[in-house]
């Protein structure tokens, strides 16, 4: 939440911007949680491949077969989506309900 909290306020400028031009609460609220959606998944992917390539070679250091099945990619990509909400609500509804002529001034 810290790192979403951070994004905030250096994004604060096109929030209010948008918001002034006739975004609504709903628009912005959906940006962010998007956005938030989007980088967890990229990071599921980076993970998804790293640990790929680290159950081969795992799998080649004990002499086993190691398989690598889809129930753990969906589950993977699944927690993902929802730790990305989760973990965007709390710094969407501040991004959503601030001030746009109060966060216009902050800089």
């Amino acid at each position: 939440m810290h790192l979403y909290g951070s994004i905030r306020v250096y994004t604060c400028k096109e929030f209010s911007t948008r918001r002034a031009l006739g975004a609504s609460k709903t628009d912005i609220f959906m940006q962010f949680s998007a956005e938030s959606i989007i980088l967890s998944l990229l990071g599921a992917f980076m993970w998804l491949i790293f640990s790929y390539f680290l159950l081969d070679y795992m799998g080649k250091v004990i002499n086993m077969k190691t398989s690598f099945s889809l129930l753990a990619v969906v589950l993977a990509f699944g927690m993902a989506i929802i730790t990305g909400f989760i973990f965007s609500i709390y710094p969407a509804l501040k991004a959503a309900n601030m001030d746009p002529v109060e966060a216009l001034k902050i800089e």
